[in-house]
């Protein structure tokens, strides 16, 4: 109840409007098919498919991420021993900062040459091979970026994100090739009645379905683009929410030296999801913000976690 509670208050916040524009404009179309019956048969539906969508979505998404990314978790022993203590410390600390995190966190590896990482659903959390080869403390801090995401459920929105864009790509593909057929059913059907020549009705049939079934595609493929930008800008506004976790666990001067030493404005370009990680904001306005803000735990020079009062 606490996890739902966490999660209805997150989506429904201010940052989140460009998320929730976009999870309206998905169910948008079936709530119009019941509009007709009443408006408030619409509404009903819109509720119900709101909920469902948001849980199965966002399942979906955690199996997809890690399909596209080609995601796995053969770790070598000796980065294994490294991660291990890695993820340990920061899970902990994470944990004990917001407990909705989930306990069954996996974690998962894609080749990568770029340090870079990724946060999906409740329970799946994908790292670039070249992030294991990141010193043991560097490495502590950006599992701790990851774990933000899973606290202030950007997780789930990625999730939701990246399998509502592979459903409209596959949605786009569909209907193209669904009028390709239909075009060529209906220059079969003509042709066998004798209307016009069969070479000549074939050439401008094929001409038209050809121009329908790109223009179909084309005005999909737009359709999700703008409707993407909705989704990344609410990802985009919660980065500074995620990097005050970090520095409140007591990994502000690893988040700084992090930004400073391995956030490139390139980073994550190598990887299917360098549309997302283009939408960051500015490494130097993230570094200004978190150099000035004043966090709730600090970490002195022996190690140890000072919690204020």
């Amino acid at each position: 109840m606490k996890y739902v509670k966490s999660l209805i208050k997150t989506l429904f916040s201010k940052n989140n409007i460009g998320f929730i524009a976009f999870m309206m404009l998905n169910i948008a179309p079936i709530c119009i098919a019941f509009a007709y019956k009443s408006l408030l048969y619409a509404l009903l539906a819109f509720v119900v498919l709101f909920v469902l969508y948001f849980l199965f979505v966002m399942a979906i998404g955690e199996v997809v991420a890690r399909i596209m990314l080609r995601a796995n978790t053969r770790v070598r022993l000796i980065e294994r021993n490294v991660l291990s203590v890695a993820f340990s410390n920061a899970y902990t600390i994470a944990k004990r900062k917001n407990d909705i995190i989930s306990g069954n966190i996996r974690l998962f590896i894609f080749e990568g040459g770029v340090i870079d990482g990724y946060a999906f659903g409740r329970n799946t959390l994908c790292l670039s091979s070249a992030s294991l080869n990141l010193p043991e403390q560097d490495l502590t801090t950006l599992l701790m970026m990851k774990f933000a995401q899973f606290s202030h459920h950007d997780s789930e929105l990625l999730a939701i994100l990246t399998a509502g864009n592979v459903w409209y790509v596959a949605l786009a593909v569909i209907c193209k090739w669904y009028i390709y057929v239909a075009g060529f059913i209906t220059w079969l059907i003509m042709a066998c009645l004798g209307y016009g020549s069969r070479l000549f009705g074939g050439f401008v049939l094929g001409r038209i379905f050809k121009a329908m079934a790109e223009g179909t595609e084309k005005i999909i493929l737009i359709f999700v683009k703008a409707i993407m930008m909705l989704g990344v800008g609410s990802y985009k506004n919660n980065v500074y929410i995620n990097d005050e976790f970090v520095c409140d666990c007591g990994y502000k001067n690893g988040l700084i030296r992090f930004l400073q030493d391995f956030e490139p404005e390139q980073i994550g370009q190598e990887t299917l999801f360098g549309a997302i990680n283009s939408m960051k904001p500015d490494k130097h306005i993230r570094l200004s913000k978190v150099q000035n803000y004043n966090p709730t735990t600090t970490e002195n020079s022996s190690g140890f976690r000072i919690i204020r009062r």
